[in-house]
C-alpha cells in the first residue's frame, strides 16, 4: 500500500506559511528564505515584509528602510549618454 504524505510549511498558528493565506506568514519560519537564520527580534520583524517581498505583494520601494539590507542587490542598467543614445549612433562616430 503506497501513501502519500504532503508536508507544507506551516506558521506559528499552523497556517501555511504563505502571505497569501497567512497574515503572520514569515521568512523565518520553516522553508522561508530566512529559515534558521532568525534569532532576533529585527530579523523576524524584517522577515514578515522580506517573505510579502519574495511574493510580489511588497515593492521594493515600500520595503521599510531599516530592513533593506535583506533585499537582493539590483544588477546595475546600463547608461547611455544623451549622444549615445543607439549603438549605431555611437559606432558611427567612432569611425
Amino acid at each position: 500500500m503506497l501513501s502519500s504524505i504532503s508536508i507544507i510549511a506551516q506558521t506559528d498558528d499552523g497556517q501555511p506559511n504563505d502571505p497569501n493565506i497567512s497574515e503572520r506568514a514569515n521568512a523565518c519560519f520553516p522553508d522561508g528564505s530566512m529559515d534558521g537564520k532568525c534569532d532576533t527580534d529585527w530579523e523576524w520583524t524584517c522577515g514578515w515584509f522580506l517573505i510579502r517581498f519574495e511574493e510580489g505583494l511588497l515593492s521594493r520601494d515600500n520595503f521599510p528602510g531599516n530592513c533593506v539590507s535583506l533585499l537582493p542587490t539590483v544588477p546595475p542598467t546600463p547608461s547611455t549618454s544623451p549622444d549615445c543614445a543607439s549603438y549605431h549612433v555611437c559606432r558611427s562616430r567612432s569611425r
